[in-house]
């Protein structure tokens, strides 16, 4: 875990806070291996990929793994008409059900029975999505650089340190130091692509 002076808290990763923008007081989550049954008294709130994008999960009490973020098109593919699509995403592996409901579609639906308007959309400024994994790859790479030096300069003064308890915290210190990997660019999930996000 990494909290960072900005406010910024990390969860398995080192670098928390934003890709094209850095955020401040950001809770960020690094995909991991989803939890499975739920637990007396807590839910879980892990992050895991789903179709080349990390998802936002909850898994309740009740064993109830739902995603948060909703993009989760395993069990449909959406409409290409649809201009943003979303669905609802959960699961339970004690009733062996999973279901994804295609909530774009559904309330399109409801109006054109209803005559009344439901989704509202609105143009905003594009971002590029190839920029944004370059801003990625090479916030990663400067915090490798920087973590690198700090461990190089660890090592020297280790090296000149005759005091063991000084030294012994230099140690703990630079073992305390993760060095993350490389950060690989990520082609956009397939909604997006269809799109046009490239």
């Amino acid at each position: 875990m990494r909290v960072q002076s900005n406010g910024n808290v990390g969860i398995g990763t080192i670098t928390p806070g934003g890709g094209t923008t850095a955020g401040t007081s950001v809770l960020s989550i690094k995909n991991g291996i989803a939890p499975v049954g739920g637990v007396a008294d807590q839910v879980s709130l892990f992050s895991q990929d789903v179709t080349n994008s990390a998802e936002l999960f909850a898994l309740d009490e009740a064993g109830n793994t739902t995603q948060l973020s909703p993009h989760n098109f395993t069990l449909f593919e959406p409409n290409p008409s649809y201009i943003y699509p979303w669905s609802y995403y959960s699961k339970n592996d004690y009733l062996g059900v999973e279901i994804s409901v295609d909530m774009y579609g559904a309330i399109a639906e409801i109006e054109k029975l209803s005559g009344k308007k439901f989704i509202y959309t609105k143009s905003i400024p594009k971002v590029s999505w190839s920029e944004g994994q370059e801003m990625q790859r090479k916030a990663r790479q400067d915090e490798i650089d920087r973590l690198t030096a700090r461990v190089n300069e660890l090592e020297a003064i280790i090296a000149k340190l005759t005091d063991e308890k000084e030294k012994e915290d230099r140690i703990r210190e630079k073992g305390e130091i993760v060095i993350p990997k490389p950060y690989i660019k990520k082609e956009p999930p397939k909604w997006m692509k269809d799109r046009g996000v490239l």
